[in-house]
């Protein structure tokens, strides 16, 4: 789990509680686990700002899986993504409204460095949303999104990972015609705990966030 705050260009400060029943993020400094597979099993982030009391579900995973492997001349797998879940949307569709989701990417990445520590990786994506005031095709309230995501993971020595990704969607028949984000993360592991800080853009919003974390 994570607490964390920071300031919002949307309005005051936020505290946000980050909560999850199992897994392994691509994020998170290396356990154990396989380090470029990503598996998140019941996975949400709560968002309050004090200022107003307005608590808000900003994400949750039901599940999500995200597996980079290294293409090259002796490994030809594709990188892939898979996600069903929900997230508040923050843009001229439906700005606030909470909307289901199912993601789904596959492409290609690379692994550099010395070590291998710099992972690039960039997949084709396609998405569906859905809520019932979202301005989607025709009106109506779905949305399918289609676009590039792309993104770098980066182990550091002292266990510090710093992950970067960012995808832009066209939205067909769909009001806005276009939405992105784009996520800048440090992370620093210290036993079963970490310190991390973030700042995430998207078209109504900038947030960043100092945020403590333990590992259960």
């Amino acid at each position: 789990m994570g607490i964390g705050a920071g300031p919002s260009s949307g309005g005051p400060a936020v505290i946000a509680v980050d909560l999850r029943l199992a897994g392994h993020g691509l994020a998170d400094p290396p356990t154990g686990y396989p380090q470029l597979d990503e598996f998140r099993l019941g996975s949400a982030r709560l968002r309050w700002e004090p200022a107003t009391g307005a608590v808000r579900l900003s994400e949750l995973t039901a599940v999500g899986v995200r597996s980079l492997a290294d293409f090259g001349r002796f490994d030809r797998r594709l990188s892939w993504q898979l996600s069903a879940g929900a997230t508040t949307l923050r843009d001229g569709g439906c700005s606030g409204c909470l909307a289901g989701q199912g993601e789904a990417g596959l492409g290609l990445a690379t692994s550099l460095g010395p070590g291998s520590f710099l992972t690039v990786f960039a997949l084709a994506d396609a998405a569906v949303q859905g809520t019932p005031r979202l301005s989607g095709i025709g009106g109506g309230p779905v949305r399918i999104g289609l676009g590039p995501a792309a993104g770098a993971r980066a182990l550091l020595p002292g266990r510090l990972v710093v992950l970067a990704t960012g995808s832009w969607w066209w939205l067909p028949g769909a009001s806005p015609g276009d939405v992105w984000t784009w996520t800048v993360e440090a992370r620093l592991g210290l036993g079963k705990a970490a310190l991390g800080a973030s700042f995430r853009a998207d078209p109504q919003e900038r947030l960043g966030l100092a945020t403590a974390y333990l590992y259960f």
